[in-house]
């Protein structure tokens, strides 16, 4: 899936290196995504297992699409 979205930027967090910053994030349970756009920051976030995998599939078809360049975000410590 990653190889066939190269416009996408995908992002993996070591929870157990840093839970203040998931735990600031709300996130419970892992896996776990979150989704930003430019300007927009967080447009969706949500745990995903196995059996949900479609609904990661359709997340990423719908904020996909290129956005408007606009001030970044800072979310978690990060700037996106």
């Amino acid at each position: 899936m990653v190889r066939d979205r190269p416009e996408i930027l995908f992002l993996k967090v070591n929870f157990v290196e840093n839970k203040a910053m998931c735990k600031s994030l709300n996130i419970r349970v892992l896996p776990y995504f979150h989704f930003y756009r430019g300007a927009h920051g967080q447009l969706e976030s949500f745990s995903c297992s196995l059996a949900k995998i479609q609904k990661l599939k359709d997340a990423i078809e719908m904020h996909s699409q290129p956005c408007n360049v606009g001030p970044s975000k800072r979310v978690g410590g990060l700037n996106l």
